[in-house]
Parts: C-alpha cells; sequence; structure tokens
C-alpha cells in the first residue's frame, strides 16, 4: 500500500442542486486530496463541476459520461458518493484507503469490511 494516498471524492447529484456545492465542497475539501461533482443539466464555470445531460434515472450513466473529465484528475483511487448523504466525518481519504485494505490497481471493493473496532 502505498504511504499518503490521495484520494478523488466524486459527488453524484441526481438532480441539480447547484447551491449545494459550495456546502459540500466545505464539509469534504479537507478530507479529500480532491472534490469533484457530476451534476445534471446544469452548466457551471467551475472546474470541479462536470455537467452530464441524463435524467435521474440513469445516473449510473454519469461515471461513464464524465470518464475523460476524472481520468485527468491525480487520484490514486475514487470515492463515489450521492449528494444526499454525508460521509462520517472519521472518514477521509487515508481511513477510507486503510480500512478498505485499496491497494494499487484495485478496480473495486471485492468484500464488505467492517468499520467497528
Amino acid at each position: 500500500m502505498m504511504s499518503s494516498p490521495k484520494g478523488c471524492l466524486v459527488v453524484i447529484f441526481t438532480h441539480p442542486f447547484p447551491s449545494n456545492i459550495g456546502k459540500l465542497k466545505q464539509i469534504y475539501s479537507s478530507r479529500f486530496s480532491r472534490v469533484v461533482f457530476l451534476i445534471p443539466f446544469e452548466h457551471m464555470e467551475d472546474p470541479d463541476v462536470f455537467t452530464v445531460y441524463r435524467g435521474s434515472y440513469s445516473f449510473h450513466g454519469f461515471i461513464e459520461d464524465a470518464r475523460q473529465f476524472l481520468s485527468n484528475i491525480d487520484a490514486d483511487f475514487f470515492v463515489f458518493a450521492g449528494d444526499d448523504l454525508l460521509i462520517n466525518p472519521d472518514f477521509g481519504q487515508r481511513e477510507l484507503y486503510t480500512n478498505l485494505h485499496l491497494d494499487t490497481f484495485d478496480g473495486y471493493i471485492t468484500q464488505f469490511r467492517s468499520f467497528s473496532v
């Protein structure tokens, strides 16, 4: 495992609520090396926001639509989260990387792991 992983949090909006982006940046910017947003039908001049053109019923396609955008981000791993949830404040990029036993070139989590002590 690498000693200092750089994680990118990708927040997926199923409906356009751009006013929440600033709040989410404030919550997560100290916990992840980069925070970006996939938002439908809302163009913004923010380099951390990627506009997708799909409805909420096909939000799983947002990631494919943003593939080039995401591949240009300097990160060791990505965490995907919906805009309607908050990640426990005890978990940032280092804690998630360590507790999920991620390693270089892992494509997904191979099994559920407990975060309890």
